[in-house]
């Protein structure tokens, strides 16, 4: 059950990102760009996540001070929307919103460039010329353009697993043999 703290931060993130996007739109910058800017404060944010929590949240430094900061570390570095974003984070005492704010972004920029997420599971890794065939031939197969995010499960012991949206294509020796037994099991022997 998600608790109303959860789901009120959940919808804030998503109304941010949203006022974002459509400013960014508005002022005519490179969605792309931003997108990609997005991800390297993101990564950022992240790595040094403990310390700046710290840092923005603490009640005894003046907001003023959190602000200076912010403008410092990311004036002259990034755009201009995202400086001001987070000095509006900072001001409201929503900078613990900043990272999924920055998430949702660069998947509304995706989204609007007609780029869809998609996850592929192999039970071993593969190679950049298996991923690219494998990209392209599932990118036929939903008339879409994929960003495709792998991962490695040993024990699905072959074959593909593919998720996109709520669409699951389970082409792989573990559901395989499921399949074959659930349908075993439905036989009724007389």
């Amino acid at each position: 059950m998600m608790k109303t703290g959860a789901k009120f931060h959940r919808q804030a993130t998503f109304n941010y990102a949203q006022a974002l996007i459509n400013l960014a739109k508005r002022k005519g910058r490179d969605l792309g760009a931003l997108a990609e800017q997005a991800g390297v404060i993101r990564q950022a944010v992240e790595h040094e996540q403990a310390r700046l929590r710290r840092f923005l949240e603490g009640p005894q430094i003046p907001t003023e001070d959190k602000m200076n900061l912010v403008r410092k570390v990311l004036g002259g570095q990034a755009d201009e929307l995202f400086v001001n974003l987070f000095c509006l984070l900072v001001k409201r005492d929503r900078s613990a919103l900043a990272s999924g704010v920055l998430e949702i972004f660069a998947d509304m920029v995706a989204s609007d460039q007609g780029i869809h997420y998609g996850r592929v599971t192999t039970a071993v890794t593969l190679d950049e010329a298996q991923r690219r065939g494998l990209q392209a031939a599932l990118e036929r197969f939903t008339a879409r353009r994929l960003r495709i995010t792998h991962a490695v499960d040993p024990s699905i012991l072959g074959g593909v697993v593919f998720q996109y949206k709520d669409l699951l294509i389970d082409s792989s020796v573990r559901g395989r043999w499921t399949e074959l037994r659930r349908r075993l099991e439905a036989i009724r022997v007389v």
